[in-house]
């Protein structure tokens, strides 16, 4: 009798678990999870176009191969990016990143972009529907100056704030010139 209930509670137990960690996989939320980030993103104007997302919700969610798209600023490529959400944080309140990562970023010409765009006549604060506790990005950004293209590369690393004013603390900055 003993023996019967010993080995249900371990079948169950172990049942709950596999549940649990198959349900967790960031594979299966993949289309939830590029929805929620294009929703929160639409007041901004950004979209992601495709993503391969991969990991866990509960540690860390692995996303590469970005394609992003904005109707002012262009078409922007990630090649590797990493999320980790803080859960406890986002389910009292605000959703949260305790780090985001975004590796090789790549972005098409902003005088281009900038040229085909009219001037704003206003500038408002963007709207970020998230904090990030911790963020790091590296990539490179092209610039057309007298006939030449120069590349920056660079690396950005901070914390963004932004319920009612967006506030961005920058802990490393740095700019490379690398011509073409």
């Amino acid at each position: 009798m003993f023996v019967r209930i010993k080995k249900f509670k371990f079948f169950f137990t172990t049942i709950v678990i596999f549940i649990i960690v198959l349900g967790s996989s960031a594979v299966f939320w993949q289309s939830y999870i590029i929805n929620e980030i294009n929703d929160r993103l639409s007041n901004n104007k950004f979209k992601i176009i495709s993503a391969k997302i991969s990991g866990n919700l509960f540690t860390s969610i692995k996303i590469e191969d970005v394609n992003v798209v904005h109707p002012s600023y262009g078409d922007m490529l990630i090649n590797r990016g990493l999320l980790n959400i803080n859960f406890i944080s986002s389910l009292i309140g605000r959703l949260t990143f305790d780090d985001i990562r975004v590796e090789n970023i790549k972005i098409q010409s902003l005088n281009k972009t900038l040229k085909k765009t009219e001037p704003l006549k206003k500038y408002t604060n963007p709207n970020i529907p998230f904090d990030i506790d911790h963020f790091f990005i590296s990539g490179q950004i092209p610039i057309e100056f007298q006939n030449d293209i120069l590349i920056l590369v660079g690396e950005l690393e901070g914390s963004i704030t932004g319920e009612e004013e967006l506030k961005v603390a920058l802990s490393s900055l740095k700019l490379n010139n690398h011509g073409e």
